[in-house]
Parts: structure tokens; sequence; C-alpha cells
């Protein structure tokens, strides 16, 4: 178990660029405003609930179809995995 987390670790650090992760938080801020003007503090709760269950939703499937993080699949491309 300890070697399966440890990778988990590793792919979710390594497996994005840090350009990448600056967009995605530059889109998440932008997103989180547009749902407070819109409909205050519960619809930002409401929004990023929904979005917390597709990027679970998401690892999960990356996961099985990359054969955990081991192959290439889509946008994943595989990372020389720490043993």
């Amino acid at each position: 178990m300890k070697d399966v987390l440890h990778r988990e670790a590793y792919v979710a650090f390594h497996a994005q660029t840090w350009k990448f992760r600056v967009v995605k938080y530059l889109v998440l801020l932008v997103i989180a405003w547009s749902m407070y003007v819109w409909g205050g503090w519960a619809r930002v709760g409401e929004v990023f609930a929904f979005l917390f269950v597709i990027a679970i939703g998401m690892h999960f499937l990356f996961r099985w179809k990359s054969k955990a993080w081991t192959q290439s699949w889509g946008p994943y491309k595989k990372l020389d995995l720490p043993k």
C-alpha cells in the first residue's frame, strides 16, 4: 500500500507542468468569482462540489486507462515512476 500511495503522490506532483497549474488555478478563481457574483457563497460551494466529483471521476478514469500510471493514454504521458 505504501508503494501505491508513493506512486500516486509522485504522479500528483509531477504529471502537470507549472504553467498548466497556474492557468488551471486562474480559471478556477475566475469560476469562483463568477459564481459568487451570480449566486453567493452557496453557489460557489455547489459548483466546486460538482467539479470535485468530476475531478475524482476523471482521476480514476485516467488511472484505469493508463494502467495505474504505467502507460500513456490520452493527454497523460507516461512518467518515469520511482521504484
